[in-house]
C-alpha cells in the first residue's frame, strides 16, 4: 500500500493503470484508494476528475478525499459536502474528521458547528460525540449540551452509546444527571444500545430500576429481533421492559409462539455483539 502511494505521487496515471491489471477485483479496489490517495496529494485536480469519471457517488472518491485532506482538509470537507447521503458520504465524514481531529479537538468542532445541511450536520455530530467521548467523557461531557436544542438529543445518544463502552456504571450517572427527559431518555438508549451488547445481564438489571421510553424501547426491540430464539426466557424479560404498552405486549406474544413451536436457536445470548 505504501508503494501503491509513494507510485501514485510519481506517476497517478500509470499507476491507476496498474491497478487495472490486477487480477481479483478487492486487490483491485484496494489499489485504487491508497493510488488515489498517493496522486491526490501531488495533483488532486487530477486524481478527482479521474474518479468523477467513474460516477459522482463511488467509493473511488473516498480515496481522494483522503489524499486532498492532508493537504487542504477545508477543500476536502467541501467535497464531502456535495456527496448525496449513503454510506459513501459516511465514510468520508470519517476520513475528514480525523484529519481535523489531528489538527485539534476545536478544528473537529468547529467544522461541524458550521455545516449547513442539517441531515449531515446530525451525522457528523454524532461522530464528533463518537471521538469526544472515546478521548475523555468527563472533560467533554458539558459538549453535547452546548448545542442547539434540536441537535443534542443525537449528540447525547451518540456521547453516551460511546461512554457505557469502557464504563456503563459512570455513562449511567452522567445520563441520570441530565435535566431534561428527552436528554435523559435518549441517554439512557445510547447506554442500553452499548452496555446490552457487552454485558446484556448487567444491563438488564439496569434497565428493570430506570424508567423506559420510546428511546429504549427501538433499542429494547431491535434485541428481540436478534435474540428472541437464541434465548427466549431471557428475551421475554427484556420483552417486559418495554414501555409502549402495545408494543410489550406483541413482543411478549411473539416469544411465546416461539417458545409454543419450539423454533429456539440453542446458541444463547451472544455477548460482544
Amino acid at each position: 500500500n505504501l508503494l501503491l502511494y509513494r507510485f501514485a505521487q510519481l506517476d497517478g496515471g500509470e499507476a491507476v493503470e496498474y491497478a487495472g491489471e490486477l487480477e481479483q477485483h478487492w486487490m483491485q479496489r484496494e489499489a485504487l484508494y491508497h493510488i488515489l490517495s498517493g496522486w491526490a496529494t501531488e495533483d488532486p485536480e487530477a486524481a478527482l476528475a479521474w474518479a468523477q469519471a467513474k460516477g459522482d457517488d463511488n467509493p473511488l472518491l473516498l480515496g481522494v478525499i483522503n489524499g486532498i485532506a492532508q493537504t487542504d482538509v477545508v477543500w476536502a470537507s467541501s467535497l464531502v459536502e456535495t456527496l448525496p447521503y449513503g454510506r459513501n458520504r459516511g465514510r468520508a465524514v470519517e476520513l475528514v474528521l480525523d484529519t481535523y481531529l489531528q489538527r485539534g479537538v476545536d478544528e473537529m468542532i468547529g467544522w461541524a458547528n458550521g455545516l449547513e445541511e442539517v441531515v449531515l450536520q446530525r451525522g457528523v455530530l454524532s461522530r464528533v460525540a463518537d471521538r469526544l467521548a472515546g478521548l475523555d467523557p468527563e472533560i467533554y461531557s458539558d459538549w453535547p449540551l452546548s448545542l442547539a436544542e434540536d441537535l443534542q438529543p443525537d449528540a447525547v445518544n451518540a456521547y453516551a452509546r460511546q461512554w457505557a463502552r469502557s464504563a456503563p456504571e459512570v455513562a449511567v450517572i452522567w445520563a441520570e444527571s441530565l435535566e431534561e427527559d428527552n436528554l435523559r431518555d435518549h441517554a439512557a438508549a445510547g447506554i442500553l444500545r452499548s452496555w446490552g451488547r457487552r454485558d446484556h445481564e448487567s444491563a438488564l438489571q439496569w434497565i428493570q430500576q430506570t424508567n423506559t421510553s420510546e428511546a429504549t424501547d427501538s433499542v429494547i426491540t431491535r434485541f428481540l429481533r436478534w435474540h428472541s430464539r437464541r434465548d427466549p426466557e431471557t428475551a421475554l424479560v427484556w420483552a417486559q421492559q418495554i414501555n409502549n404498552e402495545e408494543t410489550r405486549n406483541s413482543e411478549v406474544k411473539r416469544i411465546q409462539g416461539i417458545v409454543e413451536r419450539g423454533d429456539i436457536d440453542n446458541g444463547g445470548w451472544p455477548r460482544g455483539r
